[in-house]
């Protein structure tokens, strides 16, 4: 179990105001790993940005399943500018195989919200999971014509030590420990 730990919405926007007066920052890059996991948080955040009529710009990273249309439209208003998403696979096999989470119609779903909120989109794309085929990732390659998105990042898969993947790949001899 993983436990996070959230800083205060004050604080947090406090920052926001002040790197935006102090830098003078077109674009403020939230590192959060998954931002809108708690959608009301999220909401009160928003809310907070708004409330003090900050005029900042900002993006961020989250999954398709934290998104819906009222969470995405209040992160519009308050400034929103560019929302990273982790597709992975365009493979449904390997969106199981790496327990994902989420089906190809959802993540549809949570790029058609954002592009419709008038937010860019970065969709995040993997290949080189064990037992992947060239046919996978052609289906990943498909996929990502299909979202149309605006930005495209692909990475091949690193087995971080520690991780499931990891475990398995190590287990079964293809990396070593």
């Amino acid at each position: 179990k993983t436990n996070v730990r959230f800083r205060s919405i004050h604080d947090v926007v406090t920052e926001l105001e002040l790197i935006s007066k102090r830098y003078q920052s077109s674009l403020i890059y939230i590192s959060d790993d998954t931002f809108t996991l708690k959608k009301s948080r999220t909401m009160e955040l928003c809310n907070e940005i708004i409330n003090r009529d900050l005029k900042i710009t900002w993006k961020c990273d989250t999954r398709a399943d934290c998104l819906d249309k009222e969470l995405v439209d209040k992160m519009k208003e308050a400034g929103c500018e560019l929302i990273k998403i982790g597709v992975e696979s365009g493979s449904p096999k390997i969106l199981k195989e790496i327990k994902k989470g989420v089906t190809k119609e959802k993540l549809r779903l949570a790029v058609d919200l954002v592009k419709k909120a008038g937010i860019k989109i970065t969709i995040y794309l993997m290949v080189g999971f064990p037992g992947e085929t060239d046919e996978d990732v052609q289906q990943t390659i498909d996929f990502a014509h299909e979202l149309n998105t605006d930005y495209y990042s692909l990475s091949i898969l690193s087995p971080y030590f520690g991780t499931e993947i990891f475990s398995y790949l190590s287990d079964n001899g293809l990396i070593s420990a």
